[in-house]
């Protein structure tokens, strides 16, 4: 009798499975066909046919997706590194706190920007750095700094570093909390014990605060990463990937190929294959950071 139940327990995960396998598992396997097809989305002769490694050398024949790559590379390591400090910092001066009630003021305090959509914190940058009325321009008048104004989304030499600009003062609410979450796991003796042999408070944080959090770092580290590979929606709403180029991204490429295609026809067998080339660019960036961060902590 007890057998029978646990095998109709399995029958009740089915449905479970038939959605995931339709919903999650059926989208990366049709991308993963649908990059070696040339596809414009179709139904006539002509629209789909099999093209093998076609769309692959076409990304890498085109000199606009190693621009791409070199401003990705710059819009997610110089944040996430300028991020990891600041929030490693914040989560020290919160675990320092004397005041429990200040302590969690200022981690409500931090928390409150999350609740603001992207999409709207971008369109208040795109305000800031308006050419006509943008609080950086008027700003710069009142100071008597009006040679430095600029119209900055549309300058090539200004347009990436102002998308940069936009994640000051680079603290992540969350990762704070997170990197925190692992000071306070720490049982009270290790700092007794630091304490009692003289240790300095950089010397506690660099040999055992650090250490000790290396698996929240890696955890930041990783989240830093697969969200700055994927992130458009800025270059998108703000510049667009221009001008010339200056912001192009490979996320808004893979966009423009498959809904803002300059002939009017999807390109959706590029598309996929870009996204492929993005997976597998996130995938092992992930895995040898990981490796990376981990055989670091087990040598400190």
């Amino acid at each position: 009798m007890h057998l029978l139940k646990a095998r109709w327990l399995y029958v009740w995960l089915v449905p479970t499975f038939v959605l995931l396998a339709v919903f999650s598992y059926w989208p990366p396997l049709l991308s993963l066909i649908t990059a070696f097809y040339h596809d414009t989305g179709g139904n006539g002769v002509g629209s789909r046919y099999f093209v093998g490694l076609a769309n692959f050398r076409a990304i890498f024949s085109d000199p606009t997706f190693y621009l791409a790559l070199e401003h990705i590379a710059i819009l997610t390591f110089v944040p996430l590194l300028l991020s990891l400090f600041v929030n490693i910092l914040i989560a020290e001066l919160l675990f320092n706190m004397k005041s429990h009630w200040w302590a969690g003021l200022y981690r409500f305090l931090i928390m409150v920007p999350m609740v603001t959509p992207a999409i709207v914190g971008t369109l208040i940058w795109s305000f800031f750095y308006s050419p006509i009325n943008g609080l950086l321009n008027i700003l710069l008048g009142d100071l008597g700094l009006g040679r430095y104004e600029h119209t900055w989304l549309a300058n090539n030499h200004y347009a990436l570093p102002a998308l940069l600009f936009m994640g000051i003062p680079f603290l992540w609410g969350l990762g704070a909390l997170i990197v925190l979450a692992g000071l306070q796991g720490v049982p009270d003796s290790v700092f007794e014990a630091a304490a009692l042999d003289g240790a300095t408070s950089w010397r506690r944080i660099r040999r055992i605060d650090l250490p000790l959090v290396a698996g929240q770092i890696r955890l930041l580290i990783i989240l830093g990463i697969i969200g700055g590979l994927q992130n458009f929606f800025q270059p998108l709403i703000m510049t667009q990937g221009g001008p010339n180029n200056a912001t192009m991204v490979p996320g808004l490429m893979m966009y423009q190929w498959a809904f803002e295609s300059g002939s009017g026809i999807p390109q959706y067998g590029l598309a996929t294959a870009m996204g492929i080339l993005l997976f597998v660019g996130i995938l092992g960036l992930t895995l040898g950071l990981n490796r990376l961060v981990r055989n670091h902590g087990e040598n400190v």
